[in-house]
């Protein structure tokens, strides 16, 4: 019997990835994955999958520790989408660009990706917009790198369009490996932005894909339709609070206000959060850690500051909190992700 999906694991081929990545660059991480009980081997299984947590604990480790330039954008690159399985092959055999898009976009959450990717049009501006909506803290940079470089592996896929990027947007600063975006995507980069997006001609939408064909596209989503259903509700209803929260930027919405965004009462919303283990009170606990964990790594905020920052009048109760969702205390968080 084939296990049912869950939006919170991923692959085990995308550690696979990573792990590649960095030891063609020098850096072997094959102890860090043994000592999180996993073998090397079983990063080349397509089917089987890892849980988040583990996921980002080895990832950490790994970006912490190889202090390789870029390897986000690097890993980003080299991925094949037939990694995605059903749902690769769904967008490499969509008609045109925005048929493409728009399959990756209504099945990501079978990918178990922490980044929630968006699409507007804008008349003749397209911009594929990032959203953070798993906390990534320390690996935010790398998280979204890996998103953002992914995606030329679909543009390559299409008939004609040549450097379809016009810009992009980042949320960090300027950085030792900031000449690869232009190597990569070949347009201007805009560094401390407040949102992740790669804009593009609208152009290229119509842009027929080179494997292009319907009736593999039209079963392949079929496939991936029977593979979403399995995903528990509840779940699917946790990871759009997050991703509600999160777009909704300084200001923290009200469970009311995310239940009528999201078409219940907040009722059923509250019991639908509760069935999938968590809770509105967590799932804001959760962002707010997350902010703090990417406050104490890219700014030189005293910890106070930061605890205040994100809410917390008492030193001991941002002390307190951070631990218990961090495994560790914010100097000690510090000390180990701040990289460089």
């Amino acid at each position: 019997m084939v296990r049912p999906i869950s939006i919170f694991e991923v692959p085990n081929h995308y550690l696979g990835n990573v792990v590649q990545v960095a030891q063609q660059h020098g850096y072997d991480a094959s102890k860090l994955v043994a000592q999180a009980d996993l073998k090397l081997e079983e990063l080349g299984n397509w089917n089987a999958r890892i849980s988040l947590q583990k996921y980002f604990h080895i990832v950490r480790l790994i970006v912490a520790d190889a202090g390789i330039p870029g390897l986000g954008l690097l890993i980003g690159k080299s991925e094949n989408q037939a990694g995605h399985g059903v749902l690769g092959h769904a967008v490499l055999s969509a008609h045109d660009l925005r048929g493409a898009l728009k399959t990756f976009i209504d099945y990501q959450e079978l990918t178990g990706a922490c980044i929630y990717v968006t699409l507007q049009d804008q008349n003749e501006i397209a911009i594929l917009n990032y959203h953070e909506v798993y906390p990534l803290g320390a690996i935010r940079e790398f998280e979204m790198d890996c998103t953002l470089a992914s995606v030329l592996g679909v543009f390559s896929q299409l008939q004609g369009g040549r450097d379809p990027f016009t810009e992009i947007h980042v949320t960090w600063p300027k950085s030792d490996h900031s000449e690869m975006y232009l190597e990569l995507f070949n347009c201007p980069v805009r560094f401390d932005r407040q949102r992740c997006q790669l804009h593009f001609s609208t152009a290229h939408l119509n842009l027929p894909m080179q494997l292009r064909n319907p009736d593999v596209h039209e079963l392949c989503r079929q496939q991936c339709e029977m593979q979403y259903s399995e995903i528990s509700w509840n779940c699917r209803i946790a990871s759009r609070v997050r991703n509600a929260i999160i777009e909704s930027g300084d200001h923290i919405p009200t469970l009311l206000e995310v239940a009528d965004n999201l078409h219940l009462s907040s009722r059923t919303l509250r019991r639908h959060l509760t069935n999938s283990g968590t809770s509105f009170r967590k799932i804001i606990e959760e962002i707010k850690i997350a902010h703090a964990q990417r406050l104490l790594v890219e700014s030189d905020l005293p910890i106070s500051e930061v605890g205040f920052q994100i809410g917390y009048l008492s030193p001991h109760g941002f002390h307190h909190a951070f631990k218990q969702h961090s495994g560790m205390t914010p100097n000690e968080f510090r000390r180990v992700y701040s990289f460089g």
